[in-house]
């Protein structure tokens, strides 16, 4: 494990920061915004749980010893196709989105008369 991050507070509000681990000293630090501390082993152990602790962490990051930094940044093929899919699709419902929105029907009343705008383009 090289990596936690953290979030305090609570379901509708919070804070997210990171503790990492550097792999020239070994030694924690805590990235909170700008800032940037060693911390020691024991405020590790607090962000694993438990009622009253203000401090949990939501995700561990791990490295493959060994596996060089390919490994790291390479995402395994199978799942590649799959953020492409789930990408393409936001685009597209994005897109749909926006058409939608710019195809409005106005009802203009004036006068006692009314007029319609139709603001589609075919």
């Amino acid at each position: 494990m090289y990596a936690i991050l953290i979030h305090t507070g609570g379901a509708f509000g919070g804070h997210y920061f990171a503790y990492i681990r550097s792999s020239i000293d070994q030694k924690w630090y805590n990235f909170n915004d700008s800032n940037v501390s060693p911390i020691d082993d024991a405020d590790i152990q607090k962000t694993f749980g438990g009622d009253g602790l203000p401090n949990t962490a939501y995700m561990l990051l791990y490295r493959k010893l060994g596996a060089g930094v390919d490994a790291l940044v390479v995402p395994p093929e199978k799942f590649v196709h799959q953020f492409k899919a789930e990408a393409e699709k936001v685009v597209a419902e994005m897109i749909q989105a926006h058409q939608k929105a710019l195809q409005l029907k106005l009802k203009i009343y004036f006068n006692g008369v009314m007029e319609v705008v139709d603001t589609k383009k075919d």
